[in-house]
C-alpha cells in the first residue's frame, strides 16, 4: 500500500505514513475500491472466456450435426440407387422381399414418378405455340406434382383398408404397403423417363404408347400389390373383390377432386 500524498511505501496494518504523517485512513477505500474492481473484470473476463468457450461448443455441435445429416443423405441415397437397380431387374422378386427400409424408398419412387410426369407435363404445355403464354409453373407443375403424389396415397391406402379391414391382415402396416406397392413404380419411372425424352422429339404415337403404358402399370402395380399381400390375410376374400373396391374408392376420390384442376389433367393425368 502507497501513501497517496507522497507515495511512501506502508504497511497495511499502519493508520499514519511513517514518511510524511498523513492519515492513510482514506487509502483503505481507495483499496477496496480498487479490489472491487478488479474482482467485477476477473468475473467479466472469466463470464467472457465462458461464452466464448459455449458458442465454439455449440458451433461444433451444430458443425457435426451437418456432417452427420450430409452422410446420412449419402448413404441413403446410394442404397436407394442400389434398390432402384434391384427392383428393375426383379421388381416382383424385390418387392415381395420388403427391407426394413423399403417403405422410405416406396415414397422416394412414388415422389420420382410424379415429378417426372408433371415436368414433362409443364414442358410440353410450354413447348405448344397455342396457350404457352398461359402456362402457371404452379398449375401445370406443383399442383400435378403433388396431385399425383397424393393419388398414389390414396391407392396406398385403399389397399390398406382393404387388407386391414376387409380381409384381416392384422400385421400389416401401412408402411408395408406403400413398400410393396412403391418397389414395383420403378418400372413406371424407367417407362416415365422414356416418356419426358421423348415428349421433346413429337413423335407422338410412340408418346401416347408410353402414356397408355405408364396408366396400365399403375393399375397393375396396385392389383399386383394386393394380390401378393394377400397371404397375411385371415379372411378368404375373393382378390376381384378386393381389387374392385380398391378402384371405386379411387373413382370416387378422382370425382371429388377433378375440378380442382380442370381440363389439364383431364388431358394428362394417367390414371384416368
Amino acid at each position: 500500500m502507497t501513501c497517496q500524498k507522497c507515495d511512501y511505501e506502508v504497511k497495511t496494518e499502519d493508520k499514519f505514513c511513517t514518511n510524511c504523517g498523513e492519515s492513510l485512513e482514506g487509502n483503505e477505500g481507495v483499496d477496496r475500491s480498487l479490489e472491487a474492481f478488479e474482482k467485477e473484470e476477473t468475473a467479466a473476463t472469466t463470464a467472457e472466456s465462458d461464452d466464448v468457450v459455449e458458442a465454439s461448443v455449440e458451433e461444433s455441435t451444430s458443425s457435426k450435426q451437418a456432417n452427420e445429416y450430409v452422410e446420412k443423405t449419402k448413404e441413403t441415397a446410394a442404397n436407394y440407387w442400389n434398390f432402384f437397380l434391384q427392383s428393375l431387374k426383379a421388381p416382383l422378386a424385390r418387392s415381395v422381399e420388403n427391407r426394413p427400409s423399403d417403405f422410405i424408398f416406396g415414397y422416394i419412387n412414388i415422389a420420382v414418378y410424379a415429378l417426372l410426369f408433371a415436368l414433362s407435363s409443364y414442358l410440353v404445355n410450354r413447348s405448344n405455340a397455342y396457350i404457352s403464354s398461359n402456362v402457371s409453373f404452379v398449375d401445370y407443375f406443383i399442383q400435378p406434382f403433388f396431385y399425383l403424389i397424393i393419388s398414389s396415397l390414396v391407392v396406398a391406402a385403399l389397399l390398406f383398408a382393404v387388407l386391414k379391414f376387409v380381409m384381416k391382415a392384422e400385421t400389416i402396416s401401412f408402411h408395408d404397403v406403400v413398400a410393396r406397392y412403391g418397389t414395383l413404380y420403378t418400372v413406371i419411372i424407367v417407362v416415365t423417363a422414356a416418356y419426358f425424352i421423348l415428349n421433346f422429339t413429337g413423335m407422338l404415337q410412340l408418346i401416347l404408347i408410353l402414356d397408355m403404358l405408364i396408366t396400365i402399370g399403375l393399375y397393375m402395380a396396385a392389383i399386383v400389390a394386393l394380390l401378393t399381400l394377400r397371404d397375411e390375410t385371415k379372411v378368404s376374400f375373393d382378390p376381384i373383390f378386393a381389387v374392385i373396391i380398391v378402384f371405386a374408392g379411387y373413382a370416387i376420390f378422382e370425382t371429388l377432386t377433378i375440378d380442382l384442376y380442370a381440363d389439364m389433367f383431364l388431358r394428362n393425368n394417367p390414371f384416368l
